[in-house]
C-alpha cells in the first residue's frame, strides 16, 4: 500500500483508509497496535494518547483491549518498547503489528498524519536508532528538522496532537472493529463500495524520521 499523507485538519474518507488499513492485515494474525512515545512532552505523547484513546473506546464498546499496548499510565517509550513488546506477544508468531508514534518531518509535513504498510524506526531521529518495529505505521508529524527539536517537543501544541489523536483513535476502532467481526482483507475487498480515490495525496514516508 502507497502510503497516505494528509493533514490532519483536513482527513481523506475515513472508510478508504480503514479499508486501505485491513487489505494489507493477513487473514487470521492476531492484530495488534502498539502505541509508542513518552507522556511527559507534548512532542511525543501521541501513541500513549492514543491507546488511552482506544483502550477506553474498545471498554465501552465490550470490544477486546489486550492486544492495546502503550498508554498513557504505562507507555512504551524508547527505552522500554522492545522489551515491554516481547512480554506480551514476543513467542507469538502470528502477530501483525500496528505501530503508531510521533515523528519529525519537513515544514511541509508538518501537522501531517502518515499511514503506511512497513516498520518504523522508534528513536530515530532523537537517538539515531536502526532498529525497525511494526507491520505498518500510523504517525503524525509533530515537529520538523532542526538543532531545537527538544524545545520544539516540549512546546508542541497539545490542542493539535489531541485533535491528532482523536482522528487515529477513530480510524484504528473501525479497523479493529472489522477485524474482531471476521471482515478481513480478502472480504473487505467484496464489501467495499467502488468509486474513486480522494483527492488528498498519496506519498511514500522516506522523508520523515520517527522521534
Amino acid at each position: 500500500m502507497a502510503s497516505w499523507m494528509f493533514p490532519y485538519s483536513r482527513p481523506p474518507q475515513k472508510d478508504r483508509l480503514v479499508g486501505d488499513i485491513i487489505k494489507q492485515i493477513p487473514p487470521r494474525k492476531k492484530l495488534v497496535v502498539a502505541c509508542i512515545g513518552c507522556n511527559n512532552l507534548t512532542g511525543d505523547v501521541l501513541g500513549p494518547l492514543v491507546g488511552t484513546m482506544l483502550h477506553a473506546r474498545l471498554q465501552s464498546s465490550k470490544l477486546p483491549t489486550a492486544n492495546i499496548i502503550g498508554t498513557l499510565a504505562k507507555p512504551l517509550e524508547f527505552n522500554n518498547y522492545q522489551t515491554e513488546f516481547n512480554k506480551r506477544f514476543g513467542n507469538q508468531p502470528n502477530v501483525f503489528t500496528i505501530a503508531v508514534d510521533s515523528a519529525t518531518g519537513t515544514p511541509e509535513q508538518l501537522k501531517t498524519i502518515m499511514i503506511g504498510s512497513g516498520p518504523i524506526r522508534p528513536g530515530g531521529y532523537l537517538y539515531n536508532s536502526n532498529q525497525k518495529f511494526g507491520d505498518m505505521h500510523i504517525i503524525g508529524v509533530l515537529t520538523q528538522y532542526g538543532d531545537d527539536i527538544w524545545i520544539q517537543m516540549s512546546s508542541t501544541n497539545m490542542w493539535i496532537v489531541v485533535q491528532m489523536a482523536e482522528l487515529i483513535t477513530d480510524i484504528l476502532f473501525d479497523v479493529l472493529k472489522l477485524y474482531s467481526q471476521g471482515v478481513g482483507n480478502t472480504r473487505y475487498r467484496r464489501v467495499t463500495i467502488v468509486g474513486k480515490r480522494t483527492s488528498q495525496k498519496r506519498i511514500t514516508s522516506s522523508g520523515i524520521e520517527i522521534v
